[in-house]
């Protein structure tokens, strides 16, 4: 069992049924995946800022 910890969400526990090692390729196609995974994330949150930064900043002119 874990130790507990503090998350925004309360203090939760977990508890280690199996444990498997990679080795070789394996592990390196694993943390491939990680990093792309991880990537892809703070990418995408860096995305939406810049978003929402660009249509704070913009100047829209409606002429009829």
């Amino acid at each position: 069992m874990s130790q507990p910890f503090r998350s925004p969400l309360g203090y939760p526990l977990f508890r280690l049924e199996s444990k498997d090692t990679l080795e070789g390729e394996g592990l390196r196609n694993t943390r491939q995946q990680i990093r792309d995974i991880l990537f892809r994330e703070k990418y995408q949150v860096r995305l939406d800022a810049w978003l929402r930064e660009i249509r704070q900043r913009a100047i829209i002119e409606v002429r009829m």
